[in-house]
């Protein structure tokens, strides 16, 4: 009878990777991203970007039964995606109106040349 060599015995490593750790979910990580970046430009798109993602990722997340983390990050990413898109309406809105009330005043200021208003008599400069 032939004996087998014993089994070889597995090799450890310091860079072994533990597959059954959670891992952080992707969308989670890039909806604040864009969320983030929406702060500074593209508000109306970054944001809407942001949270659309972070909601997919929450879904995500509650159902991967504890194999994908990020709830934190999918929450934040949509709440500054809420900020970016309320923050570029409030912009939008206040630039409306710095535009009707400089627009009221050149209209102002067009009818003072029209019936030639001294300009003593021009009190609107003094009060804006």
């Amino acid at each position: 009878m032939t004996s087998l060599p014993p089994p070889e015995m597995p090799k450890y490593s310091n860079t072994s990777i533990n597959n059954l750790a959670p891992k952080r979910d992707g969308k989670a990580v890039g909806a604040l991203v864009a969320g983030i970046v929406g702060l500074l430009v593209f508000g109306i798109v970054l944001g809407g970007v942001a949270i659309a993602m972070g909601v997919q990722s929450r879904k995500n997340i509650r159902a991967s039964q504890g194999q994908l983390t990020g709830e934190g990050f999918a929450k934040a990413a949509v709440v500054l995606g809420i900020l970016d898109v309320a923050t570029f309406f409030l912009l939008l809105i206040q630039r409306w109106s710095f535009q009707k009330v400089f627009h009221d005043r050149l209209k102002l200021e067009s009818l003072f040349k029209m019936y030639r208003v001294p300009r003593i008599l021009n009190l609107h400069h003094r009060c804006v």
